[in-house]
């Protein structure tokens, strides 16, 4: 006989004489068992692989009854890793891109190195970090917090990198200087130049024109300013008195054996620097007039007229 298959009939055995052929036991047709159906999975695409669907196939003869039939791949879907500012001591990163599916990084996030303090006399100006850098300029001393709000807001630098130099003398260029930038450096609005100790393009030049118009000091002549003339702690206290606009001044008297002339012309200013906070005298009965002023004492009245 012949068993049958899947897809083809068999047949059960039969006889027949080996000698004359007779048929002795006919043969009888098997129908087809028909296939037996098994399921081949599918795979699910991936973002970067094809994947394919379910498929069937007969478990017994092996034929594909359903043909399994490919998927495309799905592609990323892009997420944004966001990125992170460096600032003056920390390192940032760029933004990158990943997939929010399989988290596959598409563009690498890179490092941004750390900006460094931008330094603008004793601040950062783009942090709240602070310096000092000046070895004479001890935490501490009076002059300290002035010096560094003078370094901060340009008013003035030390002598060298580490030295603020406190206890150097200031010259009357020096002093207007200080004044002019400690009240916004504001533009002169004359040119007209009667001294010959003063020269455009030198530093002190628009200080000098704008104190000139200002009535805050003449030069020692007609045509000489006097820029490298050390100042006294009368003339600064004078100059810081008409600089602040000549406010009024309600003590009586002075209580300075050395300012006690209500006709000179650093009386009232005394006055006010004392009632102000601004300076006292060298003792109690003393300013010291004629004491030549240092670069703390100027940066020190400064502070106390235009900070504190």
């Amino acid at each position: 006989g012949k068993a049958p298959t899947c897809t083809e009939t068999g047949l059960t055995e039969g006889k027949k004489c080996s000698v004359c052929g007779e048929i002795i036991v006919a043969q009888e047709e098997i129908p087809a068992t028909g296939h037996t159906e098994e399921i081949i999975p599918g795979k699910a695409a991936t973002c970067t692989e094809t994947g394919l669907t379910e498929g069937k196939k007969c478990s017994v003869c092996g034929e594909t009854l359903v043909a399994q039939e490919e998927i495309p791949a799905t592609g990323h879907t892009e997420e944004v890793i966001p990125g992170k500012a460096a600032t003056c001591t920390e390192t940032g990163l760029t933004e990158g891109k990943k997939c929010s599916i399989c988290g596959e990084i598409l563009v690498a996030q890179e490092e941004i190195p750390a900006l460094g303090h931008d330094w603008k006399g004793a601040g950062c100006t783009r942090c709240d970090a602070t310096r000092n850098p000046f070895v004479d300029v001890p935490e501490g001393i009076y002059f300290h917090d002035p010096v560094m709000w003078a370094l901060e807001k340009g008013i003035t630098k030390g002598v060298d990198a580490t030295h603020f130099g406190p206890d150097m003398a200031c010259t009357r260029a020096q002093v207007v200087t200080f004044l002019w930038r400690a009240a916004g450096s504001p533009e002169p609005s004359s040119t007209e130049n009667p001294f010959m100790d003063v020269k455009e393009g030198d530093y002190f030049y628009k200080p000098v024109l704008w104190a000139l118009e200002n009535g805050i000091t003449k030069g020692v002549s007609a045509t000489r300013f006097g820029t490298e003339m050390e100042c006294t702690r009368a003339y600064v206290v004078t100059f810081l008195y008409r600089a602040m606009g000549e406010p009024e001044v309600t003590a009586a008297e002075s209580v300075f054996r050395d300012a006690a002339d209500p006709d000179v012309y650093y009386y009232t200013p005394v006055l006010w620097a004392v009632e102000n906070g601004v300076t006292k005298g060298i003792d109690a009965n003393t300013f010291g007039v004629d004491e030549i002023c240092s670069r703390a004492q100027i940066v020190t009245f400064l502070y106390r007229a235009y900070a504190v």
